[in-house]
């Protein structure tokens, strides 16, 4: 956009704000100021009908029917020639008219000469539609706001000073839009004299800058000389300065090791190899010869302290013993371990008879475990499928001896056919079992009355989903004993062959009343009679559900078999006689006890 074209519309601006404020400051005006807006209006909806046309004919637009060489003189002289659009392709005749006129352009290397006249090259672009209608539904709306402001000012007088003090505000700022632009071609050709000047000042500042980059450099390399003239002065007095402190520290060393002061080298070292590195690695070499000094006559003397070498006249304890004495005690230990070997193959040999019986005592320690094992398993097996009151499963564990599972666990972890001895830890655990189990009784056996330390069972009721350790009632736990007992015992009986034994309950009343009949039937299913004891207070029921009972303590003997026996019972039981006859309950065998005393 040129200057012009910025000024006029400024102009144009200018003009409709000095109308909005004559309209504003004079009903007569906003009459006339109405009629313009509204002409105005109608005037923008005819260019924004006219650009939907032209928008909707874009497809035919020259430039897009003309080749390049043809449009481009066109567009020239005005892009708006190349941008026009005839709404239709275009036919043969005025095709070949307008690239018959644009022949007529004598192409250049800005652009194009027509005759005499000259035109620059401008750059092919497309109508930017869209921004147009923004540009002119932005003047609609502009123009609809002043119609607004002027309809509502006449309605409403109080806000007319205001939209007049900001209408004079928006003329003054256009005012001095319009004089910068009028300023702008002067500021132009000052700007390009001032743009002159600098150039001439930069080139004259770049021809100073190369004289004092040249003079920097001479300054440089004379700054570069007295620094190596200065680094090589305080080279030499930190030489100086070494050598002195080499000198005292040799004067140093030399105390330390006398000796050294009767070494003499082949040959010296030259002045460059003198330093205190040097210095420090050959300390360091020292310390480290009287360190291994040290160190050998400590493991010398623990020799003498521990009885392998012998020094009868105390040399190894002086401060500094003569290297000769090393020497000659060196070589009576390597005589020694010399003959190591032979002890050692014998050594070995003695282990390997050790590891052997270890062996065998270990196999019998596992042996008796995987027993213990085994029958704890084939226990397991006998109870499955065995439901007792509420419970639907029962398992067995056999608890052992800690101490001798702990050797058996420490057992396993040893290599018997090694050349090595055990460990620790398994002649510890060893020493502990021995001790617990033969050291007071002196028996040489081993018996499984003194590994295992008891049973204990698990047990899953119906629902439950897993085996639970707690203890069952004394009824539950009798009747598990029982069905224990008694599958040992078919273990063990021929075929055929049945035993009746007596179950003895210490106590009877510790049996719940209502688990008495489930215990009584599979008593008698397995051939066991119930023998138990019982207080006075044993109930009616109970006695009914036994069947016999024998009342002990009621009466006593002058014949006792035995002085602490005195107690006698009649020979008959009592119980219930379900209608039989009461002679079977008659019982005289022992009434000879009941003939006066001879006292």
């Amino acid at each position: 956009m040129t200057l012009q074209e910025i000024e006029d519309i400024q102009k144009e601006e200018l003009d409709s704000k000095k109308g909005h404020l004559a309209a504003l400051k004079s009903a007569a005006q906003a009459e006339i100021r109405l009629v313009q807006i509204q002409n105005k209006k109608q005037e923008l909806e005819r260019k924004l009908e006219s650009l939907k046309d032209r928008e909707s004919k874009q497809q035919w637009q020259l430039q897009n029917q003309l080749d390049e060489a043809t449009a481009a003189p066109l567009r020239a002289v005005d892009p708006r020639l190349v941008m026009a659009s005839p709404g239709q392709d275009l036919d043969a005749d005025s095709k070949a008219a307008i690239e018959a006129f644009a022949r007529l352009f004598v192409p250049n290397d800005k652009g194009f000469d027509w005759f005499d006249a000259e035109y620059v090259a401008q750059p092919a672009r497309q109508t930017d539609f869209a921004e147009q209608r923004r540009h002119i539904e932005g003047e609609l709306q502009g123009l609809e706001k002043e119609r607004a402001e002027l309809a509502d000012t006449a309605n409403q007088e109080h806000d007319r000073p205001r939209l007049i003090e900001r209408t004079e505000k928006e003329i003054r700022a256009i005012v001095k839009d319009l004089d910068t632009l009028s300023r702008y071609p002067g500021a132009a050709t000052t700007l390009r004299d001032a743009t002159e000047e600098k150039q001439a000042a930069e080139e004259q500042l770049a021809k100073l800058e190369e004289q004092a980059r040249l003079e920097q450099e001479k300054q440089d390399a004379v700054q570069q000389k007295a620094a190596k003239a200065r680094a090589e002065k305080e080279r030499i007095e930190e030489r100086e300065r070494e050598l002195t402190g080499l000198s005292r520290s040799v004067g140093t060393v030399e105390h330390r090791f006398p000796h050294l002061r009767t070494v003499e080298v082949e040959q010296p070292l030259a002045i460059e190899q003198v330093s205190v590195a040097a210095f420090d690695d050959l300390q360091t070499q020292l310390d480290d010869l009287e360190e291994r000094r040290r160190s050998i006559l400590d493991h010398l003397r623990q020799f003498v302290y521990l009885g392998i070498h012998e020094d009868t006249e105390g040399e190894l304890q002086k401060d500094s013993p003569a290297s000769s004495v090393i020497r000659e005690t060196f070589k009576s230990l390597s005589d020694l371990f010399a003959g190591m070997v032979e002890q050692w193959n014998v050594l070995e040999q003695q282990v390997g008879i050790h590891n052997e019986t270890v062996a065998s005592y270990r196999q019998a320690l596992k042996s008796n475990h995987e027993h213990i094992a085994r029958f704890e398993a084939q226990l397991n097996r006998e109870l499955d499928g065995v439901c007792i009151n509420d419970l639907v499963e029962i398992r067995v564990d056999i608890h052992t001896d800690p101490k001798f599972r702990n050797l058996v666990e420490e057992a396993n972890n040893i290599d018997p056919y090694g050349n090595q001895l055990q460990s620790d830890a398994f002649y510890d655990r060893l020493r502990v079992f021995v001790a617990d189990f033969f050291g007071e009784s002196g028996s040489k056996r081993l018996t499984m009355d003194r590994v295992i330390t008891g049973i204990s069972y698990r047990t899953r009721k119906e629902n439950a989903a897993s085996l639970d350790k707690k203890g069952q009632s004394t009824s539950t736990t009798a009747l598990i004993n029982l069905e224990l007992v008694y599958r040992l015992l078919k273990r063990v009986l021929y075929p055929g062959v049945q035993l009746s034994f007596p179950m003895v309950l210490d106590e009877l009343a510790s049996v719940d009343i209502s688990q008495m009949p489930s215990l009584l039937e599979r008593l008698r299913k397995q051939g066991f009679n119930l023998f138990s004891a019982a207080t006075h207070s044993a109930s009616a029921e109970v006695i009914y559900l036994i069947g016999r009972h024998l009342e002990v303590g009621q009466m006593r003997t002058a014949r006792p078999y035995s002085p602490q026996r005195t107690l006698v019972f009649w020979g008959g039981a009592e119980g219930f006689t379900n209608g039989e006859s009461l002679s079977q309950w008659a019982d005289q065998s022992q009434s000879s006890l009941l003939e006066p005393a001879d006292e």
